[in-house]
């Protein structure tokens, strides 16, 4: 019901973003919607000689936006649920998956023509089994950072990202750009986490190029182990590739990516250990293919 009732007014939900989509929103779009599958097989062009390694992962997510009238401040609820299937040839007690919910709750303002803030508390759970929502998988996290208007079509960003690991605090300084550099091609993106640049071949169809990283650790149980949160996978993915869109209707897009994975670790550790990691093998880089479906509302 939710869904319908966002997609029965999306227009004004698009009227409300638009007016301040500059210091706003940080791309070109949306997806109230999308469902994504990554593949990445032992199979890569560099790095063969380290340990042999494979996975799945199965991405979900919303983002429900609300644009308050008043100053056009705006949030935006953005429920993912994640799951990864990991093969890593030295450990084999590791579970068949290890799932994440999580919760981020963006909170964006204008704070003037030309400046805008972004605050973004999170809190998921990252772990196995059939109950995720325990205590030990519990992380609190979050990033919030600043927007700058430098003109019409660029806009700057930086902040500060930080989440509860399983490995320990985690922290990341934010860089980012949204540049329209005309009307077919795009540059957006906050690195560390991602960056794209998208061309418009036609109104159906686009395609382009990106880079994201991902950091994670997820809580799980060896057998013979008193507490699920003793042992955590702590997984680092970072991906280049390019990608293809095609509008299959006028919100709907299927995206095809393939590209390649850039220093890949998997690492293993105990919580609360003297030392962090028990195993820190080098792993191999691979190639990656993933499959997107998404209901997107552009801006332009």
């Amino acid at each position: 019901m939710i869904l319908k009732y966002i997609f029965r007014k999306d227009i004004t939900l698009i009227s409300g973003m638009l007016f301040f989509s500059g210091s706003l929103i940080a791309q070109p779009y949306i997806d109230i919607f999308q469902s994504k599958y990554v593949y990445s097989p032992d199979a890569g062009i560099h790095n063969k000689k380290n340990l042999l390694n494979t996975f799945t992962f199965i991405n979900g997510q919303l983002n429900l936006p609300l644009v308050f009238k008043k100053d056009s401040s705006m949030l935006v609820f953005n429920p993912i649920l994640e799951n990864w299937h990991v093969n890593v040839s030295s450990q084999q007690d590791l579970p068949n998956n290890v799932t994440s919910l999580a919760l981020p709750l963006y909170f964006i303002k204008p704070l003037s023509k030309k400046w805008a803030i972004t605050i973004t508390p999170t809190i998921r759970w990252n772990g196995s089994g059939n109950s995720l929502l325990k205590k030990e998988f519990l992380q609190f996290g979050g990033f919030s950072f600043l927007s700058y208007k430098k003109k019409a079509n660029l806009i700057y960003r930086f902040g500060l990202y930080y989440n509860s690991e399983f490995s320990g605090p985690f922290f990341m300084l934010l860089a980012g750009i949204d540049w329209q550099i005309n009307k077919k091609n795009n540059l957006f993106g906050v690195l560390p986490g991602s960056i794209t640049y998208e061309h418009k071949a036609a109104e159906w169809f686009y395609y382009g190029a990106t880079f994201r990283a991902i950091t994670n650790s997820y809580a799980y149980n060896i057998p013979g182990n008193s507490t699920p949160k003793s042992t955590f996978i702590r997984i680092d993915e970072n991906q280049l590739g390019v990608f293809a869109a095609t509008y299959i209707k006028k919100r709907i897009v299927i995206l095809a990516e393939a590209g390649h994975s850039i220093m890949r670790k998997f690492r293993f550790g105990i919580v609360d250990a003297p030392e962090k990691y028990y195993a820190t093998e080098k792993t191999r880089d691979n190639l990656y293919i993933s499959a997107t479906i998404a209901y997107r509302m552009r801006f332009r």
